[in-house]
């Protein structure tokens, strides 16, 4: 009788790839917008984020810090659409980060991993503006890139930090296990 792995494995790859997915073609879809959808969209984001920050820095004079008062004049030169593009590709990041972890993790050294997924995103920034040159109202634009950037390297540089020091914590207590005298009893 064979022993089954658990599923638990493919759950984690076949999680990734959906997610690595449903992030591509919801930029993908984000792209095809008119340039009125894509005002429409930032200012409701604005507008919600004026919001939040409004009700945060309230409650931050309370206490009497005008360090929200910077950070949010800060986001805001730059604009909501160009912070989006952070968020987008930092998804982006993150999901072919995880994926190659999840596929290629256990076998690989994580520097390939991690220079192929940044690799995969600067293809996805460079194919999401060069996409923008066939929808009509749409340009390539790249100062874009550079926001995608501040995204996709952070979701990456997060990812496989985090991932590094797992295998030295799992390497470290399989070499300890396999170091202890077998009759030793804790």
């Amino acid at each position: 009788m064979a022993v089954r792995k658990p599923a638990s494995g493919f759950v984690l790859k076949a999680v990734c790839v959906v997610g690595l997915g449903a992030t591509l073609v919801a930029i993908f879809l984000l792209t095809e917008q008119t340039p009125e959808q894509t005002s429409s969209l930032s200012g409701m984001a604005a507008r919600f984020i004026a919001d939040g920050v409004t009700s945060l820095e309230a409650a931050v004079a309370r206490i009497g810090s005008d360090a929200l008062s910077e950070a949010s004049a800060w986001l805001q030169a730059a604009g909501v659409r160009r912070w989006a593009h952070s968020a987008e590709f930092f998804a982006v990041g993150l999901f072919s980060s995880l994926t190659s972890l999840a596929v290629f993790g256990r076998s690989r050294r994580l520097a390939p991993l991690a220079i192929g997924s940044l690799a995969f995103s600067v293809a996805c920034s460079l194919f999401d503006q060069t996409h923008k040159l066939f929808v009509p109202g749409r340009e390539f634009d790249a100062q874009d890139l550079l926001f995608d950037a501040l995204g996709y390297v952070a979701a990456v540089a997060i990812v496989f930090a985090v991932g590094g020091v797992c295998r030295m914590v799992r390497r470290r207590l399989s070499a300890s296990s396999a170091n202890r005298d077998p009759n030793d009893r804790d």
